[in-house]
C-alpha cells in the first residue's frame, strides 16, 4: 500500500479531540514552582538599577534572579553566519533591546503570586532612541550591539547564481514589502524543567523538535547533550515560532536548581503577542528579465537584511 491516494489514520486525534492530550501546562510535576518574568516596556533603554527588595519578601516568593546571578549562557547565535556580537545574556544586563525582553525572573509557589511580586520590582530605565525601520537601520547611528557591522545581523550571497540581464529585452523591478506578523499559536510558550536523581536536566518543551532544543541547552549549560533529556508531547501550534527554545525557557533549568524543585513557565497571551519571535517583516527588491514574448531569462532578489 502506498501513501499516495490512501487515507491515513491520524493516531493523535482521539486523545486531542476528547480532551486527553498531554500539554506541558497539564503535566503533573509534584512540587513545581511557577516562573514569572519582569520584562522591558521599552524598545531600547539603559538599565540604571534594579530594586528587588520589596518583591523578595512578597508572599510565596522562593527566588528572584537578575542577570548578575546568571552563571550560564549566553544564548548562542543560531547560525554560524550571524554576527557574533549579537550574542546576548539570558536576562538583560545593562541594556534592553526590545519590548518584552526579560530582565528579572521571579519564582513563586503559585502563578498569581508571581504576577503580584513582579509588579513590586523597580527598574530604573534611561530610554534610548529605538531602531524601528529595516532600511534606515542599516545606516543608523543608533546601534543595538557594539560591533563593526552595526545593526546588520547577516549578509549572505548565492555563489554561482549571478543574474545576467544584458541579454534581456525587458526587465521589471518591484520593491516588495512583506509585513510583520505575530505567530499567535493556541498554546503559548509553555515550558518546564526539573533535575532527576542522576543529575540530568529534564526539559519539557512545546516545540517543533527536541534536538535543536537539546543542542542549545547543552551549549548554554556547558553540558554534554546526553545529560539533557528534552520531552515534547502535544504542541498547540507553532508556525515556526517554537522551532528553537526562547531565552526565558532556557533559564528554567537554572531556576529549578536554585529552588531545588521543578519549575514551570506559562506566559500569558499578551506577552506572546509582544515577543514570541515575530515573523516576516521583510523588504525585497525583485528584478525579472526576459524576452518580449514573456520568456524569463534572468531573475534576482536583493533582500534588505
Amino acid at each position: 500500500m502506498t501513501l499516495r491516494g490512501t487515507g491515513v489514520l491520524r493516531r493523535e486525534d482521539p486523545a486531542l479531540l476528547t480532551g486527553q492530550g498531554k500539554f506541558v501546562a497539564d503535566l503533573d510535576l509534584p512540587g513545581a514552582a511557577h516562573v514569572t518574568f519582569v520584562t522591558s516596556p521599552f524598545a531600547h533603554a539603559l538599565i540604571r538599577s534594579i530594586d528587588t527588595s520589596e518583591a523578595a519578601v512578597a508572599p510565596g516568593v522562593l527566588a528572584i534572579v537578575t542577570a548578575a546571578e546568571v552563571d550560564i549562557g549566553p544564548y548562542p547565535v543560531i547560525n554560524p553566519a550571524f554576527n557574533e556580537a549579537m550574542s546576548r545574556s539570558l536576562l538583560a544586563e545593562d541594556r534592553v533591546r526590545y519590548v518584552g525582553e526579560p530582565i528579572v525572573a521571579v519564582v513563586t509557589e503559585d502563578a498569581y503570586q508571581g504576577e503580584d511580586a513582579a509588579e513590586l520590582v523597580v527598574v530604573d530605565f534611561e530610554p534610548l532612541q529605538a531602531v524601528v525601520d529595516l532600511e534606515s537601520s542599516l545606516d543608523s547611528d543608533v546601534t543595538l550591539f557594539d560591533g563593526p557591522d552595526g545593526n546588520l545581523v547577516v549578509h549572505m550571497d548565492a555563489p554561482g547564481l549571478v543574474a545576467d540581464f544584458e541579454a534581456c529585452e525587458v526587465t521589471v523591478s518591484q520593491r516588495v514589502v512583506n509585513g510583520r506578523l505575530a505567530p499567535s499559536p493556541l498554546e503559548t510558550r509553555v515550558a518546564a524543567a526539573e533535575w532527576d536523581d542522576g543529575g540530568r536536566l529534564v526539559h519539557h518543551n512545546a516545540g517543533q523538535g527536541v534536538h535543536p532544543v537539546r543542542a542549545i541547552l547543552a551549549k548554554i549549560y556547558d553540558m554534554e547533550p546526553e545529560t539533557i533529556r528534552v520531552i515534547s508531547r502535544e504542541v498547540g501550534g507553532s508556525f515556526g515560532a517554537k522551532s528553537r527554545p526562547h531565552v526565558e525557557e532556557c533559564l528554567l533549568g537554572l531556576l529549578a536548581k536554585r529552588v531545588g524543585r521543578p519549575v514551570r513557565w506559562n506566559p500569558p497571551r499578551s506577552l506572546d503577542m509582544i515577543n514570541l519571535g515575530h515573523g516576516r517583516g521583510q523588504i525585497q527588491t525583485i528584478t525579472i528579465g526576459g524576452d518580449r514574448d514573456g520568456k524569463i531569462k534572468a531573475k534576482k532578489r536583493a533582500p534588505t537584511p
